[in-house]
């Protein structure tokens, strides 16, 4: 593979690392190529995770609700990128594992920006180290052979452990380039046993659980020092200890200057990105890790609000209707009960009458049990009449009122299954599902903050994992 351009720039203390990333991204002449970006290692989290068992479109959502407890900021406020770790084909009980890292979205965006406005570049693809590396190591690694790979950069110390061209496991040590420099020879012996020391425990691991492929060699990239470190850890370590020779995999004649290894060390993480579309595509059937881009963010699911939306309209009309019923029902046993109280008032008329005309007992008794009869379907009534209007059957003129609130409140994650209104429209209980626990936090305060004028609060909620349909993973919430 032939490098083309290169450029380099002294980046000064203040300067801001989208600014000096869009400016050499502009030196480079970049127009016209697909333009990535790997971010430093302290602009990323880089975490395992079991890999969920969803379509890949959902991916996204679906780690967002598994890391929601692990990020430091909210889960939709992260930009995602992930890659497989290989499995065990021969236990087939683990669990299939991620490497997923998180980036704040406002920082991706502050690069794109910077790439747009100084470099008039469009930015395609952000990456991260580890991935960079684990490219440089697929280019040497060997048929059957598990390879580590050492990269000393001013910061600290980079290990990445590999098969079959995938991450199995990476390694950071953090230890100042200045240091090791400024180190007399004890402390740089000690410094040389802190950096080996990682790289056994890794081994003995890796051994262990993947016995079918040990680690067979580390190779060290290219450093601006040598330091000693490549005979210690030659001479300590159990494995083959080879220098990283990139002249083997990489032309560098139209830039003679990545000849020099300070430079190499430099450009290391740089090379390794640019071989995104060439590095070893993966495991058989699965996307490959190539793929991993920190800008793969999810489409807003507007077809599911709009979902939402239309059902909130239905169940408002569905209820408004019932209101409608119900005030009938009302102004229907109102009739009966004036009716009811218009026929004992004709009869104890006629009752007064008969007694003024000295008329006979049996027709006073008659009229008697006429009224006894009446006076149960009256009551029967009034009662029902009196519970639709202290609400303790509902308030059905209140209903369409819920529901109108109801139906101006929506969230693109989230939709509406099912309400009640409870206790005459004293409480009332939403039941919903949603891609992610934030989209049922917003909606709560929201509900509380549309329904206070009525007196209606919302204070417990209850969460459970759920399936949204089509591979879809999401909750089942009830807020009440």
């Amino acid at each position: 593979m032939q490098v083309l351009r290169l450029a380099q720039a002294q980046a000064a203390a203040d300067a801001a690392p989208q600014e000096i990333g869009a400016d050499l991204a502009r030196r480079v002449g970049a127009q016209g190529e697909r333009l990535m970006l790997t971010l430093a290692r302290g602009d990323y989290r880089l975490m395992v995770v079991p890999e969920p068992a969803v379509a890949p479109d959902e991916m996204p959502q679906a780690l967002r609700w598994t890391l929601a407890s692990q990020l430091e900021m909210p889960p939709e406020e992260a930009d995602l990128g992930w890659m497989a770790i290989p499995g065990i084909a021969a236990d087939a009980t683990r669990t299939a594992q991620l490497y997923v890292a998180a980036a704040a979205q406002s920082l991706v965006n502050q690069h794109r920006a910077a790439m747009a406005k100084r470099a008039g570049l469009a930015l395609r693809t952000v990456g991260i180290r580890e991935a960079a590396l684990r490219n440089i190591a697929g280019l040497y690694e060997r048929e059957g052979e598990g390879l580590a790979l050492m990269a000393v950069g001013e910061r600290g110390v980079s290990l990445v452990f590999c098969e079959g061209g995938e991450l199995v496991l990476d390694r950071y040590i953090e230890q100042p380039l200045a240091e090791w420099r400024e180190a007399d020879a004890e402390a740089r012996t000690a410094i040389h046993e802190r950096v080996a020391l990682p790289v056994l425990r890794s081994v003995d691991h890796i051994g262990r659980s993947r016995a079918y492929r040990p680690v067979g060699r580390l190779l060290l990239a290219p450093m601006a020092e040598e330091l000693g470190l490549f005979d210690y850890l030659a001479a300590q370590l159990p494995m083959q200890v080879e220098r990283l020779d990139l002249a083997a995999h990489f032309d560098f004649e139209r830039v003679p200057e990545l000849r020099d290894p300070g430079t190499q060390a430099r450009c290391l993480v740089a090379l390794g990105a640019a071989l995104r579309d060439v590095a070893p595509q993966g495991l058989a059937g699965r996307p490959g890790s190539a793929s991993m881009n920190l800008l793969m963010r999810p489409r807003q699911p507007v077809s599911m609000a709009l979902w939402g939306l239309g059902l909130m309209a239905v169940l408002a009309l569905a209820l408004g209707g019932y209101a409608w019923q119900l005030r009938s029902g009302v102004q229907d046993m109102r009739a009966q009960l004036a009716q009811g109280a218009q026929q004992v008032a004709q009869v104890k008329a006629e009752i007064e009458t008969i007694r003024q005309r000295e008329g006979s007992d049996a027709e006073v008794d008659a009229l008697n049990r006429q009224v006894a009869a009446l006076k149960p379907r009256a009551e029967g009534v009034r009662s029902l009449v009196d519970s639709l209007r202290t609400a303790s059957l509902g308030r059905p003129e209140g209903y369409s009122d819920y529901l109108e609130r109801l139906a101006r409140i929506s969230d693109p994650e989230l939709w509406v299954t099912g309400v009640e209104v409870l206790d005459g429209g004293r409480r009332v209980k939403v039941a919903g599902r949603a891609l992610n626990h934030e989209a049922v936090v917003r909606y709560a305060r929201r509900l509380n903050e549309s329904f206070e004028s009525l007196g209606v609060t919302f204070n417990a909620v209850q969460m459970a994992p759920a399936d949204t349909g089509s591979g879809k993973s999401g909750i089942n919430f009830t807020l009440s």
